[in-house]
C-alpha cells in the first residue's frame, strides 16, 4: 500500500495483477510494485455493507421457507430437515426413475446420485421429458443430472457412467452412502443382491417396475420402531395432585363465586381447577377423581356446572344490555 506523491486528498492504491516485469520497477535496487487508485472506505460504506451482509444473509435463512412453504404445512420442519438431509441413489434413469427423482428434487432432497451406463436413444426421447433431441447420442446419466440441477439448484447432482448390475456386483460398499436406493427395471437376480447389500447397510430400498400404464412398487427395510413425538400437544403439568403452598393461598384468595364480570376475567383457569379438584377431593376422603367414571361426574358436575353459571351470568347482562337500556341511556351507565 501506498500513497501517491503524498498530496492531500490522495487515493488509496493497490497492487494490479499484472506479469511479474510489468510489476516491479527498480528503483534503488528495491522492487517497487505499479499500484493503482483505490476508493477510500469510510465508516458509513462500511456500515452499510454490514448491513447488506446482514440482509443478504436473513434472506438466504428464510429462502428454505419461503421456497417449501406449502409442503412445510404438511409434515413441519422435522419433515423438511429429515429431507434435506436424505441422500438417494437412483440406478436406471427411465422414466420411472426419472418421474419419481423430480419430484423428490422439487421437494427439496438432500442430494441424488444416478447410476446408468446407457446413451440417450431416440426411444428414450418419447418416454422421457428430461431429454430432447440434443442429448441424443449422450450419457443418459449425466443428461438427467443436468437437467434436475435445472429444477432445485439447492440440490447436489452426481451421475455414475456404469451399468447398475455391474455397479452390484463389483462394489456393493457404494451403496453404504445413500439413505435410500430406488432401484428401477432391474432383472430379479441384482435386485435380490441388491437387497441384501441394503439390508447388511440398513439402508432404504425402494424396488420399482413399470409396464406402460401398470407398475409395482416394493419398499425393502428391517423391521424397526418409529416414534413420531409432538412436543407442541404435549399436556401441561398443573399440579393438581400435589399443588405448592404459594399456589393453594393464591386460589384460595380468589373468590370464583364473585358475581363481578371483572373478577371473572382476571381469574386464571388454574385457579379455578385448583379450587375444583380441593371441592372434589374434601367430598371424596382426600382422593381426586382417579376412575373413568368420576372423572366424568368431576367434568359434568363440578367443571361444566361452573361454566355454566357463567354462561348465564354472560347472558343476563348480554341481556340487560340489549333491551333493558333506554334509548337515550348509556348502556355501559
Amino acid at each position: 500500500w501506498n500513497w501517491m506523491h503524498g498530496r492531500a486528498g490522495a487515493k488509496r492504491l493497490a497492487p494490479t495483477s499484472a506479469s511479474r516485469e510489468q510489476l516491479h520497477a527498480r528503483e534503488g535496487g528495491v522492487a517497487i510494485p505499479h499500484l493503482v487508485p483505490l476508493p477510500l472506505l469510510g465508516r458509513s460504506h462500511r456500515r452499510e455493507t454490514t448491513a447488506s451482509a446482514a440482509m443478504a444473509a436473513a434472506a438466504a435463512a428464510a429462502e428454505p421457507k419461503t421456497k417449501y412453504d406449502r409442503q412445510l404445512r404438511i409434515w413441519g420442519d422435522q419433515g423438511q430437515a429429515a429431507l434435506e438431509k436424505a441422500s438417494i441413489c437412483l440406478l436406471n434413469c427411465g422414466p420411472t426413475g426419472t418421474e419419481a427423482l423430480k419430484n423428490l428434487v422439487l421437494g427439496g432432497i438432500g442430494s441424488v446420485t444416478v447410476v446408468d451406463g446407457s446413451k440417450v436413444e431416440q426411444s428414450d426421447l418419447g418416454n422421457n421429458f428430461l431429454l430432447d433431441e440434443g442429448c441424443l447420442g449422450q450419457s443418459r446419466a449425466k443428461s438427467i443430472c443436468s437437467f434436475l440441477q435445472e429444477l432445485n439448484d439447492a440440490v447436489k447432482a452426481k451421475y455414475v457412467e456404469e451399468s447398475p448390475a455391474t455397479m452390484i456386483d463389483t462394489n456393493p460398499s457404494f451403496f453404504s452412502q445413500f439413505t435410500v436406493v430406488l432401484a428401477t427395471q432391474l432383472p430379479e437376480s441384482s435386485l435380490l443382491k441388491l437387497d441384501s447389500i441394503c439390508r447388511s447397510a440398513n439402508i432404504v430400498l425402494v424396488a420399482a417396475r413399470s409396464y406402460g400404464l401398470t407398475g409395482l412398487v416394493r419398499v425393502s427395510i428391517k423391521e424397526h420402531c418409529v416414534i413420531e413425538s409432538k412436543p407442541d400437544h404435549s399436556l401441561d403439568d398443573l399440579r393438581l395432585h400435589n399443588p405448592w403452598p404459594e399456589l393453594k393461598q393464591f386460589a384460595k384468595s380468589i373468590d370464583i363465586c364473585d358475581k363481578d364480570p371483572v373478577v371473572h376475567k382476571h381469574t386464571p383457569y388454574i385457579v379455578i381447577l385448583v379450587r375444583l379438584a380441593e371441592k372434589w377431593a374434601d367430598a371424596h376422603d382426600g382422593q381426586l377423581p382417579s376412575t373413568r367414571q368420576e372423572k366424568r361426574e368431576f367434568k359434568v358436575h363440578d367443571l361444566l356446572g361452573l361454566l355454566a353459571d357463567k354462561l348465564n351470568r354472560f347472558l343476563w347482562s348480554l341481556t340487560k344490555l340489549l333491551f333493558l337500556s333506554g334509548p337515550n341511556s348509556s348502556p355501559y351507565a
